[in-house]
């Protein structure tokens, strides 16, 4: 993290990528709602409201999440990620799921 040269765009993409966040929590809190396969769901939504809170914010984070990356790679390159470095991290992180 020392290595990392800040820019002054770095303040808009974490606020683009915290969008991003919140319109997953919004999607999932929808469907922590309104649970279809229960039977016996609290309040019943129509499929606009399922369209409009759970696919749509789905939807724009994954947009936000491409152009996210896209820009934030243009703009760093490959500093910020040294895939050595990460290899351990990873394996470490999966292994819970073998």
């Amino acid at each position: 993290m020392g290595r990392s040269v800040k820019h002054q765009w770095d303040i808009g993409l974490t606020i683009f990528l915290a969008v991003g966040f919140a319109l997953v929590a919004v999607a999932m809190a929808y469907a922590i709602i309104d649970v279809p396969s229960t039977g016996k769901a609290r309040f019943r939504f129509s499929q606009r409201h399922f369209l409009i809170f759970r696919t749509l914010p789905l939807l724009l984070a994954s947009l936000i999440f491409a152009a996210w990356w896209a820009v934030f790679r243009n703009v760093h390159g490959g500093e910020p990620f040294q895939p050595t470095e990460w290899r351990l991290r990873f394996i470490f992180l999966l292994s819970p799921a073998i």
